[in-house]
């Protein structure tokens, strides 16, 4: 499973969604795969404020399996077009990086957990697989 950098914010900070924290604990402690993508670990350490906490964050997710293109320049335009195509049907996206990371789930037939309602709009339009809490 994919973990949006949404969820962790709030996972590893706020709690706000606890539900959405809940299942992600037990998915944890289950030693399922996590899977990300260097777009997720940077939203995720950017936020940071501490040393001893920004080293410990990425030393765990270091652990993860990460996916990424090996040709970016395709994936640019991909998620471009993944952009585009919301935009058409009304959707803006707020953060553009949101359409790579979805174009990583689609491509590598990833479930994705997150609490950002972009995702839902992308999904609206392409057969990204949500995560249902």
């Amino acid at each position: 499973m994919m973990v949006d950098s949404s969820v962790w914010i709030d996972y590893l900070y706020h709690n706000q969604h606890s539900d959405i924290c809940d299942y992600l604990d037990r998915y944890l402690e289950g030693e399922k795969p996590i899977f990300c993508t260097p777009i997720i670990l940077q939203e995720v350490l950017q936020g940071i404020k501490k040393d001893s906490d920004f080293k410990r964050i990425r030393q765990n997710f270091l652990a993860y399996q990460f996916f990424q293109f090996d040709n970016q320049l395709q994936a640019a335009q991909d998620a471009a077009s993944i952009f585009r195509a919301c935009r058409k049907k009304g959707f803006t996206i707020r953060k553009a990086y949101d359409c790579l990371i979805a174009l990583t789930c689609l491509h590598f037939d990833l479930e994705l957990l997150h609490i950002d309602k972009d995702f839902d709009h992308i999904a609206s339009l392409y057969p990204l697989k949500i995560v249902s809490v």
